[in-house]
Parts: C-alpha cells; sequence; structure tokens
C-alpha cells in the first residue's frame, strides 16, 4: 500500500481524527538516587518485585513472578497486553548502545521505531512474520522522529514487510529523499489496534529535541513510547538545529498532563513514576539554564558560548563540552526568545533591564 504524502484522515488506515543524536548527559543524573534512570537486566527487577518495589505494569509483574524474561526469541519484552519491545543495537551516542523498537497491537499492530539494522533486520522480520501467521496484521511502521539512530531499518523494513511508513510532516521533511513517508500522523490522531477498539494507539506531538517528534501513548495501559523526549540511559540532548528548548519544555510539561502509568523510552529502560520523571526533566533543564544565565553574569554579561561552557558545566569532564556547548547555545537562544539575553557577532549578553 502506498499513500505518498496523505493525511493519515485520508488514508485507508484503521485511523480516526480525534475531536476537539541522542546524547545522554548522564554526568547529570548519573549519581541520583532514583531508580528511574538506570536500567534494569531481568534478573534485577525480578529482585527488586521481591522485596515489594511495584513493577512497571500488571503484564511485567505476571513476567516476574513467572518465567524469566525475555519471554520471546530476540529479546523481546512484555510491557503491558499488546506492548512489545525489542532493544537493538544501534550507532547512537554514549551511555547510551540501543534502541528500543516497539510492537504495539493484538489483531492490529504497528511497529515504532524501525531502528534495526544489519542482521537485526531479518530478525525483526522473522519476529513479524511470525506473529503474522498467528493472524496478527502489521498496518504500518510509525517514526518518533528523523534521526539516524531511530531509522536505521526503516527503507528495509517497508520493502520486506510491505508496511507503509508513518511520520509527522516535519519529520517527513528532514528525511533522505530515499526515504518517503507513506502516511502523516498528526497530533492526536488515533490508531486503534483490534477490532474491539480496546487498545488505542495516540499521536502526541512533542517536538524541541525534534521539530517532528512524536510520542506514542497506548490508552489501555497507559504506556507511553516516548522516543527522545527521555531516555533511560542517560537524558536528551536538544541543540540548537533541530532542537527547540522552549518547545521542549512545552512538551515535556504537556506529558506530565497525561494519563501516563509507565514511560518506555527509545533508549534503557522503562521509568516510572512518569508525572514525576518529566517534573524532573523539566528541573533539571531550568537549573541548566540557571547556570548559564548566572555564567553570562559573572563574565560582565557579555561571552561566547565557548566562554560560558566550562562554568556552566563546571560539573562534567571537559570530554564532553563540545556536546555541552550545543546545549548552552541552545538555552541562549530560548533566552533571547524570552527577552533576557542578546547576540550580535558570536557574542551573548544579558539584556538590559
Amino acid at each position: 500500500m502506498s499513500v505518498t504524502g496523505a493525511s493519515v484522515r485520508d488514508a485507508a488506515l484503521p485511523l480516526v481524527r480525534r475531536v476537539g543524536p541522542v546524547w545522554g548527559e548522564h554526568w547529570d543524573l548519573a549519581n541520583a538516587d532514583d531508580d528511574a534512570v538506570v536500567w534494569r537486566e531481568p534478573d534485577d527487577l525480578r529482585h527488586r518485585h521481591a522485596r515489594g518495589l511495584e513493577a512497571w505494569t500488571a503484564a511485567v509483574s505476571q513476567r516476574l513472578d513467572g518465567p524469566a524474561t525475555p519471554v520471546e526469541p530476540g529479546g523481546v519484552l512484555h510491557l503491558a497486553p499488546g506492548v512489545r519491545m525489542w532493544p537493538v543495537p544501534t550507532p547512537t551516542l554514549p551511555p547510551a548502545t540501543h534502541t528500543n523498537v516497539f510492537l504495539v497491537g493484538h489483531a492490529r499492530a504497528f511497529l515504532v521505531e524501525p531502528a534495526a539494522m544489519g542482521d537485526d533486520v531479518q530478525g525483526i522480520v522473522a519476529w513479524v512474520d511470525g506473529l503474522r501467521a498467528g493472524g496478527l496484521r502489521l498496518e504500518g511502521l510509525l517514526l518518533t522522529h528523523h534521526h539516524a539512530d531511530h531509522i536505521g531499518g526503516a527503507a528495509q523494513l517497508r520493502e520486506i514487510l510491505g508496511a507503509p511508513l508513518c511520520a509527522h510532516p516535519a519529520t517527513a521533511e528532514r528525511l533522505a529523499p530515499g526515504l518517503r513517508v507513506d502516511v502523516m500522523v498528526h497530533d492526536d490522531d488515533v490508531l486503534p489496534l483490534d477490532h474491539e477498539g480496546r487498545l488505542r494507539l495516540r499521536a502526541v506531538h512533542t517536538p524541541g529535541h525534534a521539530p517532528g517528534h512524536l510520542c506514542f501513548l497506548e490508552e489501555s495501559s497507559g504506556v507511553l513510547l516516548a522516543g527522545d523526549m527521555v531516555a533511560g540511559t542517560g537524558t536528551i540532548l536538544v541543540e540548537p538545529i533541530d532542537g527547540d528548548m522552549a518547545a521542549y519544555l512545552h512538551s515535556l510539561r504537556r506529558l506530565a498532563l497525561l494519563d501516563v502509568t509507565a514511560i518506555a523510552p527509545a533508549h534503557g529502560g522503562v521509568l516510572r513514576p512518569a508525572r514525576e520523571t518529566f517534573e524532573r526533566y523539566v528541573a533539571h533543564r531550568m537549573a541548566r539554564e540557571a547556570r548559564v544565565v548566572a555564567a553570562l553574569c559573572g563574565m560582565a554579561g557579555d561571552a561566547s558560548v565557548s566562554d560560558l561552557v566550562p562554568v556552566a558545566y563546571a560539573d562534567s569532564p571537559s570530554s564532553v563540552w563540545p556536546l555541552a556547548a550545543l546545549s548552552v547555545e541552545a538555552h541562549l537562544v530560548k533566552l533571547r526568545s524570552d527577552g533576557r539575553v542578546h547576540h550580535d557577532r558570536g557574542r551573548w549578553r544579558v539584556a538590559s533591564t
């Protein structure tokens, strides 16, 4: 099926319109006293569950009390009824080494994050074909955004599986010419995943890390496929080319208001509790912005990005400063929009009051 450039509302897919390079700043979160920021292996999760810690979801709780995970070939984890996750190796930046591929649905299903590369593409194909033999119908491949570690297998999987590629228009604009989006997905589009409508995957447009970034909320379980809004390993780079710090903060605050029970990010393990996770990310960004402002004020209100990084990121090793410079510039762009700083010929100045 091919619906080149079509709106999701016009495509012959079961979608309805509802009315109405990842970089982990792990040096900021590595010492946090918070289980949510650490990948938990199955044995560790089982041990923690035995101690009475609330598990990710009821489905995962049952798995931890029963057979060892992973529960299917290829390292597949069941996060909730109809929500499966398979981490695959991808060329992302440390500390992340994998991107999570998701298959959501029973009778009808969507593959989210077609990131597999090399031999893992055939592994994903064999996995999906095995489920198809049991009656599953693959409706499409969903992109969260256009970055390379999220789309590595998109072209091959579309060709081999014969499923349309679905993404936000802003993502479609940023893909290489040879990778065509078949179906456009917009904010608040809903994808029914079985004939009874028990599973519903809702698209949530969350720009900031990337202009066309989408999260996908499975509404019956409350599991949010969060892409690169948050990370189970490290945290997220927001830089001034693809990124927008103000939009990113707005998107985090929007997600905090949704009925999310567990966050399944693209990198690392499942995060809970959801609202507190999003709020922590906002607090972290605002604290970093305060460091940038303090550094600028300490330099008589006139400095370059390279001047500011060693001060604003004094808590981080110098090896990360080149990437930290992108984050500092993104904060400065936001501060300029807020009317708090000016920019002229590579220099940033505190706005006069």
